[in-house]
């Protein structure tokens, strides 16, 4: 089979659409298809994601705005994807009118639900209330929906580690900073604030930031004065990291749904407005704990949800043990659940 991938990723939107295509395209190649990936004028670093996953981006150019920049997207993916057995896209910016423009088996992930789709297959891998409801008279009839985290794109290194994580007791000993690959709001900085006003020094505290975050050398500098910390940039270990620590400190999106897997309570701040939903649905179940949006969440803010986590390990506990309630605890899940239906809808 011939995968060809259609991906929206930037420094403003952060890296999470072309992290899970990633994922599946991994999947993809592990099982013998050919993957080819593209992003209309990707940013050197977000690139340097795909490339370091061993499967450049095909560089289209700039999507313009309408059905008429829809069109010629479409027709520039086709010549750089050329034949294909079937087409994933996964980004906010393209519809049904791409999709039909395309044409042949069609495949989409989303988590919006706000545009209509000419698909054969649905994806969407959020614990939303309303499920698959979301996208009635959003997509044809004959289209499949595979909505929930059974079908979550997560990395085989937190499958793995959720075989071997438990809810934590609620102490917490180990905290994981990550607000995404880009964090253009700065959240990571904000953190790193919060936490120098707090007198936890056994605390270890583990911060993550992607190599195209805007505010690198900013956040090398207050973490060096902050023993107690150990940066990682761009890291690999990011499931090891997650199932080791107590608490996070993080944004919504796909991230939530890592932490959730590996059973790890967070207090969260919204950094852009499709976590939104998400991040409401997850705290409605108890999985997390919202804070605010970005801009409206600051240091004192932060400083204050987090003694008030050290002082209530009760609280944090029960949180962790919502977060692993999140995920289904049998059946196929994760990216070869999804595999199994993209080489049947490539194969009608």
């Amino acid at each position: 089979m011939r995968l060809a991938i259609r991906v929206d990723a930037s420094t403003a939107i952060g890296t999470g659409h072309l992290v899970r295509c990633l994922t599946l395209a991994a999947c993809a190649q592990a099982r013998g298809h050919e993957v080819v990936i593209a992003a209309a004028d990707p940013a050197p670093a977000i690139a340097a994601i795909a490339a370091a996953a061993g499967l450049p981006l095909l560089d289209l150019p700039p999507l313009a705005p309408g059905e008429a920049g829809q069109a010629r997207d479409a027709a520039a993916f086709r010549r750089v994807a050329g034949e294909t057995d079937i087409t994933l896209v996964d980004h906010y910016g393209l519809d049904a009118a791409w999709e039909t423009t395309v044409g042949g088996p069609m495949a989409v992930i989303d988590d919006l639900a706000d545009r209509p789709h000419a698909c054969d297959l649905l994806i969407d891998q959020n614990p939303y209330l309303n499920g698959a409801a979301r996208y009635d008279g959003r997509v044809p009839a004959r289209c499949e929906r595979l909505t929930g985290p059974r079908y979550a794109l997560l990395r085989d290194e937190f499958i793995a580690a959720a075989a071997h994580v438990q809810p934590r007791a609620g102490l917490v000993d180990r905290l994981l900073v990550f607000y995404g690959g880009i964090d253009a709001s700065g959240e990571t900085l904000i953190a790193l604030e919060a936490l120098s006003r707090l007198e936890a020094a056994a605390l270890a505290i583990e911060i993550v930031v992607g190599a195209a975050n805007p505010h690198l050398e900013a956040v090398r500098r207050a973490a060096s004065a902050d023993r107690r910390v150990t940066l990682h940039v761009q890291t690999n270990r990011m499931a090891e990291l997650t199932a080791a620590a107590d608490l996070a400190l993080g944004a919504g999106g796909s991230a939530s749904l890592e932490r959730c897997r590996l059973a790890l309570p967070a207090l969260v701040t919204i950094t852009a407005d499709n976590q939104r939903e998400l991040s409401a649905d997850l705290q409605a179940v108890g999985a997390h704990r919202i804070l605010g949006d970005a801009g409206a969440v600051d240091a004192d803010g932060v400083a204050r949800a987090l003694q008030s986590c050290f002082n209530d390990p009760e609280a944090v506990g029960r949180m962790s043990r919502d977060a692993a309630r999140v995920f289904p605890t049998d059946g196929p899940m994760g990216p070869a659940a999804v595999m199994d239906r993209l080489e049947q809808v490539a194969g009608r």
